[in-house]
């Protein structure tokens, strides 16, 4: 006689001889059922629902969803601001020379997740960072690269405000951070036709304005800036938070 179930394996009696035949029909959960209740975005859901935990988490390229996951889960405040901090280090070079509050903020939250200084040391770091910020939004009238400090410093401020704030505020920090690329890479383009009529090359100068006015190309890079971004800190995350913490974080729920 032969049984098969999805939840043992098949026996087979006969004679004086027993076999077992182990089936491998256990499917493993997706991660669609968390996402949903977690409130995910339908884009995350539609992207990675039909994976299970480990797919997604390996082969997501949004350190935000990351990010904001990692948050969801509770994971250990640390090391969720560590790879928060992480995910601004990239974008701290878009920042103005003489500006040093975001860099200070990234750098006081991670001495506290060593150990070695004060949640309130941090939220002072992270109050200088924001107004940092704003200073920056304010120059930004008269000056555009303005914006790449102000939008850096806000990365700098979430990253450190992780510590003691909820705990998705870390995601703006992955979230700022690709902003910071985006306007960085625009910029860049306004600078170059801006250069182009400054040595009197009209002809390049009006060229690069018309595209950049048309914005067709300009936006390509711009957009391709924020998701190499996002790509980057979904690997920085990947690194500081790794699969096994998530796992132990959604054991019995994914069941």
């Amino acid at each position: 006689m032969l049984y098969c179930s999805h939840n043992s394996p098949a026996i087979i009696a006969g004679g004086n001889f027993h076999y077992s035949v182990i089936l491998m029909t256990k499917k493993q959960s997706t991660i669609k059922p968390l996402l949903i209740r977690l409130r995910a975005c339908r884009e995350a859901i539609s992207e990675h629902g039909n994976q299970t935990i480990y797919k997604a988490w390996m082969s997501c390229n949004r350190g935000d969803w990351m990010l904001w996951l990692a948050g969801k889960l509770d994971i250990n405040r640390k090391l969720l601001v560590r790879a928060a901090c992480e995910c601004v280090k990239p974008v701290l070079k878009y920042v103005a020379k003489e500006e040093q509050r975001p860099r200070i903020a990234v750098e006081t939250a991670l001495k506290w997740c060593d150990g070695k200084c004060s949640i309130d040391e941090v939220k002072a770091a992270a109050d200088s960072a924001i107004d940092a910020a704003y200073a920056a939004y304010t120059a930004a009238a008269a000056n555009a690269a303005a914006y790449d400090t102000a939008t850096v410093a806000y990365a700098a401020a979430a990253a450190a405000a992780a510590a003691y704030a909820t705990a998705a505020v870390a995601v703006d920090a992955a979230t700022y951070s690709a902003d910071a690329a985006t306007t960085a890479a625009y910029t860049a383009a306004a600078n170059a036709a801006e250069a182009a009529a400054d040595d009197f090359d009209y002809d390049t100068a009006y060229a690069i304005y018309a595209t950049y006015s048309a914005a067709d190309d300009v936006y390509c890079a711009a957009d391709t800036a924020k998701d190499k971004s996002l790509e980057q800190s979904a690997k920085i995350v990947r690194k500081t938070i790794q699969y096994s913490i998530i796992k132990e974080a959604t054991h019995g729920i994914l069941s």
